[in-house]
Order: structure tokens, then sequence, then C-alpha cells
């Protein structure tokens, strides 16, 4: 959608913003990217995998700032 956003949070962390978007839609974008980016990859020196953990915060969840919003997707994600 042109209205979604990606941003790079840290070096290997990014946001993915759905701008309008519900939980129910917050959840498909996920499961289409988990799908979409844990393939393997073949490179030239040989196979790459990817290990990606996504976590989902909304406004629905009556967060006021864009911090809470991380804080909510970060809590999901599995301790490593």
């Amino acid at each position: 959608r042109s209205t979604d956003v990606v941003l790079r949070l840290a070096q290997q962390r990014y946001a993915v913003v759905l701008h309008g978007a519900g939980r129910r839609e917050a959840e498909v974008v996920r499961a289409t990217l988990s799908h979409a980016l844990t393939d393997r990859y073949e490179l030239p020196d040989g196979t790459m995998t990817l290990d990606l953990a996504i976590g989902v915060g909304t406004y629905l969840d009556r967060r006021d700032s864009a911090g809470d919003l991380v804080a909510i997707a970060e809590a999901q994600l599995p301790r490593r």
C-alpha cells in the first residue's frame, strides 16, 4: 500500500508502519513477510537462510507513543 512505510530501527531491526491497519491486517503482513523472507537464498559462495522474528503492535492496543508500539511488538519476540 502506498501509505505503508519500512523503517530501520537498528542494525538488524526494522519496523513496518501500516497506517490505518488493525491487528488482523498486521497479522496478515506478518505471515506474508515471514513466508517471503525465511527462504533459502543461493549465493555464489553458498546458501544463506534468514532468521526472522516478527512482533505486532497496534494503536488498538491503546498505547500512546511509537515507543509503546515497539515495546508491544518486542514483547512477542522469542528471547535469545
